[in-house]
């Protein structure tokens, strides 16, 4: 089985637009959106972050013209919390990696394909532990969300800016 660096590094090899998607209001519904800053704060530049649900991202994701969007949400797939899910689009709302938004990953997707010429997108799921109406994440979320960011900055080969 292939190692979520290894296909990291497939995925983000080329044109790749990394989305991260959350709610700050939901605990750990903002996992995305903490990787997201992360991963800005580190010095990648090819980054969305998306309040409140990817569909919020649709026009910028447009202006970009991605070939390839990874989609960094929170899920709730029934893994240990802080474990991960990389999944095409099409399978998240399948009972794999069931999303927390109101517009389902797959019509994303679609939509993306057929107005913007977007080939794949993929979602990198953090397993939620609580998604309770709060501020901050559970501490195994928080973890493995620096794990993701720091994992993805060096697959892309970027040291923090300072």
């Amino acid at each position: 089985m292939e190692s979520l660096e290894d296909k990291l590094k497939e995925l983000l090899s080329g044109d790749t637009l990394i989305v991260c998607v959350g709610n700050e209001l939901r605990g750990d519904d903002a996992a995305g959106l903490v990787v997201g800053r992360m991963l800005e704060e580190l010095g990648v530049s090819d980054v969305v972050i998306a309040e409140g649900g990817l569909e919020n991202a649709v026009s910028e994701i447009g202006e970009r013209k991605p070939r390839r969007v990874l989609v960094i949400d929170a899920v709730n797939a029934g893994l240990k919390p802080g474990e991960f899910v990389l999944l095409r689009a099409e399978e998240c709302d399948h009972g794999l990696a069931p999303s927390t938004h109101r517009i389902p990953m797959y019509m994303i997707a679609e939509i993306l394909r057929k107005l913007y010429g977007v080939e794949e997108v993929w979602v990198l799921g953090i397993q939620v532990e609580s998604i309770d109406l709060r501020m901050g994440l559970t501490p195994k979320v928080s973890e493995a969300c620096t794990k993701l960011a720091e994992l993805i900055a060096s697959v892309l080969g970027v040291r923090e800016q300072k």
